[in-house]
């Protein structure tokens, strides 16, 4: 993903320790103390000042960007640890590590699935969630046909379908041991099971732990527990969002109790990217309640 950001702020670097085997995960943090507390990861690439920066403009907050392993300058990661669970043990290690401020997370695309679980499991690291363009079941949004990332897109189809990758997927097998990157003709870079379909459509060259972070979402679903969610949640759609279907950002709002909804008209795919000023304002309300202002 491409960031805009009009300009950067000052950021400082530090690796967090996690784990009792000298693991890290790198942490970047800049912006206002005084606005808050706000937080930000994504499974698949690392963030860096462009993303923080963006952040903290729209936030007026401190914002710390945290780099999970595998990513950035975090430890590498083994492929055992490379799952959902592992992630946010090693957030709310790093959390606590910081000295166990309770932020307000902001779940960017791939980023909302991680502070759907990260909020189920440790509620009390939260003062709130924003979710911005994602969806409650990661491999149903990506398997869309309105999903730019779906196999079955109007865009994509035909070309998968001709080289004998549109197939049903069995999920069992969606390991990042058995998943390979394929050039379609027509089409670009596609994720496969190795010997076997389609799981998705890149619309860029992936980063090097797309595949892995992709494994590692892909059986998460979080449609059985999100009415006991009982954190402060905003979620923000776009209603020309290619990534992840409209649909699917109405229906995650619908599953939280007492959510916020914000869609923007003519965003698309993270608005807060696209149109920082009008999130910026159309977010204060939620702001000064999650931090009590």
């Amino acid at each position: 993903m491409q960031w805009r950001c009009a300009r950067t702020v000052p950021v400082e670097q530090k690796r967090v320790p996690i784990g009792s085997g000298g693991e890290w995960i790198e942490v970047l943090t800049g912006g206002d103390p005084a606005g808050g507390t706000v937080a930000a990861a994504h499974p698949m690439t690392s963030l860096d000042v462009e993303p923080l920066s963006l952040l903290a403009s729209v936030t007026g907050g401190k914002v710390y960007a945290l780099n999970g392993r595998g990513l950035g300058n975090a430890s590498p990661i083994a492929p055992a640890q490379a799952n959902l669970e592992q992630m946010v043990s090693d957030l709310e290690q790093a959390r606590r590590a910081l000295g166990s401020p309770r932020w307000l997370w902001w779940g960017m695309s791939a980023g909302g699935y991680i502070g759907q679980f990260y909020a189920h499991r440790y509620p009390d690291a939260f003062v709130g969630l924003i979710l911005d363009s994602t969806a409650a079941c990661f491999r149903d949004a990506v398997l869309d046909p309105d999903s730019w990332l779906s196999p079955s897109h109007p865009d994509s189809r035909a070309a998968i379908e001709s080289a004998g990758l549109l197939a049903p997927i069995d999920d069992e097998l969606v390991d990042d041991r058995r998943l390979a990157w394929i050039e379609v003709e027509g089409v670009g870079p596609v994720l496969r099971l190795v010997d076997g379909p389609a799981l998705l459509v890149s619309l860029h060259a992936p980063p090097p732990a797309m595949k892995r972070g992709i494994a590692a979402l892909w059986s998460f679903d979080s449609r059985g527990w999100l009415a006991s969610l009982e954190v402060p949640t905003l979620v923000i759609a776009g209603p020309n969002d290619p990534v992840v279907p409209l649909a699917h950002q109405r229906a995650l709002h619908a599953a939280i109790p007492e959510s916020e909804y914000l869609e923007l008209e003519g965003a698309g795919h993270t608005p807060v990217n696209e149109r920082p000023q009008e999130i910026a304002a159309a977010i204060r309300p939620f702001m000064d309640r999650v931090f009590g202002r």
